[in-house]
């Protein structure tokens, strides 16, 4: 018997729509998670926070765990916490996009013993009452309200933010009502740009594993963002204990949310606040000299960032001095805007709304992408569209659409 898959965008709202109509009375819920309860200690799976609920991990986790409507915390033992992880593996087919929850469920599914309890968390309306101690320890670990905050304080949040708007996009939580905005005011004009930004971020993990299996341990994640969905600390620490990550990022707001999400790996994960046109800055920070040892080969991660640095920052000078700081065997990951000739007119206007509203772009032709990696080994397939650099032999790349953007992975010889 075939196993079933979900390759398609249709594919996955037909499986969502069918686990629905299975439910009599089914509502979506404002937010979902899950938990593996170890006497009193919760460990979280990935949490959909008010406005960055998934559908489909939700209905196929209530079609085991018994919601319907009503705000609750549901209680599974293991081996029907495992019928929903395997209910909902199909929609792994779909490589375009990440599937934090599907990677999370397996890995409480993992840890934990013989007496461990796991548990859903509903929440159907924002304004419903907590049910009991781990719903609120449930809903402490949403987002902080985005009028304010206390750690913003002093930043312009009426600004719009590359990070937090890539964030919006990939379903987190960590942006703001202008970010929203701005990314509401893409998706009207290109409503691909979710799929381009999840495709984006499942390229990271891609280019991540290969330089691990090339023996890469340390990595510098330059432009990093917030490393919410598909993050490379995630990425590398569940492979090796001994990785070490440097996110980097010149965003005040981004810098702060990641500090906060790695605190529990502090000894592993550092975040530094530096412009990545400045190698010096980057390379110099403590954080970076406590973790990266330069003598050992370091993976330095230019992914979605390159094209907001302009011809006449030189950003040559600036992958040559990164080049030039890390030992042979180290990788270069890139992924680009491809050039405007390569768009079509809708994917010009989205283009031309981000840079005027949130940061300049400069678009590149794939000669000038591949002129960025000057001193390195390109891994094969070169320099390649986003779907068809790697992609695993479920993914049909030939029959999805693929995205603006070029991508390569190369390594120092």
């Amino acid at each position: 018997m075939v196993a079933e898959t979900w390759v398609t965008d249709d594919e996955l709202r037909e499986a969502h729509q069918r686990y629905a109509a299975g439910i009599p009375g089914y509502v979506a819920p404002a937010a979902h998670g899950v938990a593996r309860k170890d006497g009193d200690d919760l460990t979280f799976g990935h949490i959909n926070p008010p406005g960055a609920a998934r559908p489909l991990p939700s209905v196929v986790m209530a079609s085991v765990c018994g919601y319907v409507s009503t705000t609750g915390v549901f209680r599974l033992d293991r081996e029907r916490f495992a019928e929903a992880v395997a209910r909902l593996t199909p929609a792994e087919s779909a490589t375009h996009i990440p599937h934090p929850n599907l990677w999370t469920w397996r890995e409480l599914l993992a840890g934990g013993d013989a007496d461990s309890e796991f548990l859903a968390f509903y929440l159907a309306d924002e304004d419903d009452p907590v049910v009991d101690g781990d719903d609120a320890r449930f809903r402490e670990r949403f987002p902080a309200p985005a009028d304010q905050p206390s750690w913003a304080k002093g930043v312009d949040l009426s600004r719009p933010s590359p990070a937090r708007v890539y964030d919006y996009l990939l379903g987190g939580g960590h942006n703001f009502a202008s970010d929203r905005a701005l990314a509401e005011q893409l998706l009207a004009v290109e409503p691909e740009a979710r799929r381009w930004a999840a495709a984006n971020r499942s390229f990271l993990g891609r280019a991540v594993e290969y330089l691990l299996d090339a023996g890469v341990r340390q990595f510098i994640d330059l432009g990093a963002g917030i490393p919410t969905v598909g993050n490379v600390h995630d990425i590398a620490l569940g492979a090796t204990s001994d990785a070490r990550v440097v996110y980097v990022d010149v965003d005040q707001v981004a810098v702060t949310h990641s500090r906060h999400l790695v605190a529990d790996v502090a000894d592993r994960v550092g975040v530094v606040q530096a412009d990545m046109r400045s190698p010096h800055a980057v390379l110099a920070d403590p954080e970076t000299q406590r973790l990266i040892d330069f003598d050992r080969p370091v993976g330095i991660l230019m992914v979605a960032v390159l094209h907001f640095v302009s011809d006449a920052d030189d950003p040559w000078a600036a992958l040559a001095a990164y080049r030039d700081a890390v030992p042979s065997g180290s990788g270069l990951v890139i992924s680009h805007i491809s050039h405007p000739a390569e768009m079509t007119d809708e994917v010009k206007q989205s283009v031309r709304t981000y840079s005027s509203s949130a940061a300049p772009l400069t678009l590149r032709s794939q000669p000038e992408v591949e002129a960025l990696f000057a001193g390195w080994q390109l891994a094969d397939p070169g320099v390649a569209r986003v779907l068809r650099w790697r992609a695993p032999a479920a993914a049909d790349a030939d029959s999805t659409p693929d995205i603006p953007g070029l991508v390569g992975v190369a390594l120092k010889p």
